[in-house]
């Protein structure tokens, strides 16, 4: 279930990967600005979308992370959500990456 127990745990784990990796290239998370299941705000804090990314946050270099995990949702679900945030990504001239891949 989208919310449950299995998904958060999905989420804390691929935070936890990402955080790993970060670090290894001398990047770092500012862990009191990860933002969980809420609508995405540029770094002044304003509102860009009414979607809402399971964890969404900019590393140190100013670059927008967002991790979505699966555990019942359909591919196409997944992947409009993906098309939605790109043209976000885009929209707002950002960088970053999307479960760990460049994008947009």
């Amino acid at each position: 279930m989208h919310g449950g127990a299995e998904h958060w745990g999905k989420m804390r784990t691929k935070m936890k990967e990402v955080a790993g990796k970060l670090k290894g290239v001398g990047k770092h998370i500012d862990f009191n600005k990860v933002r969980t299941n809420q609508t995405p705000v540029d770094a002044s804090g304003n509102k860009v979308s009414n979607l809402r990314p399971d964890v969404q946050f900019f590393d140190n270099e100013g670059n927008l992370r967002i991790i979505e995990v699966q555990v019942r949702q359909s591919d196409k679900s997944f992947d409009e959500k993906m098309k939605s945030l790109r043209a976000i990504f885009m929209a707002n001239g950002w960088k970053g990456t999307f479960n760990g891949k460049p994008f947009p």
